[in-house]
């Protein structure tokens, strides 16, 4: 039927031929509407990142990857807005952050470290993603540079 979107596979490339990015997409008139799972690596090969439209929004679990290989993001997406766990991780693989997301903003534990697995930082988010509580972070020696309460 005339104007009814159509789907196909887009591919780019890199400079040095690699494959850059791969994805699926619906042609609609006047627009591309990414739909299903989008794939990206680095120029050496390497997988960038994962991450999963629904009929042009993020939805699910978007993940990346350091040239590594290493993990470096986890977070949660429904219709374009973060929500649920968020993990990062350093290039070395030591853990970097955990928070959990709501409808787009923060709330409850929000933690990080350093690549050396030492606190860098500690808050805690309400319902509405503002800072609630104790909040507290440090330096790389490990000296408390923060502590305030909210």
């Amino acid at each position: 039927m005339a104007g009814d979107p159509v789907t196909r596979e887009i591919t780019s490339y890199h400079a040095n031929g690699q494959i850059a990015e791969k994805y699926s997409a619906f042609d609609a008139p006047g627009t591309v509407i990414r739909h299903g799972l989008t794939t990206a690596w680095y120029a050496s090969g390497a997988l960038y990142h994962m991450w999963r439209f629904h009929l042009g929004k993020l939805e699910g679990a978007q993940e990346t990857w350091y040239e590594n290989g290493q993990q470096w993001t986890v977070r949660h997406y429904r219709a374009d807005v973060q929500e649920g766990a968020f993990s990062m991780w350093h290039p070395n693989g030591a853990k970097g952050v955990e928070a959990t997301y709501a409808h787009g903003v923060p709330v409850g534990g929000y933690v990080g470290w350093w690549s050396d697995d030492k606190s860098q930082f500690a808050r805690t988010y309400d319902q509405y993603g503002q800072l609630t509580g104790p909040c507290r972070a440090w330096n790389e020696q490990g000296e408390l540079v923060v502590d305030e309460v909210y």
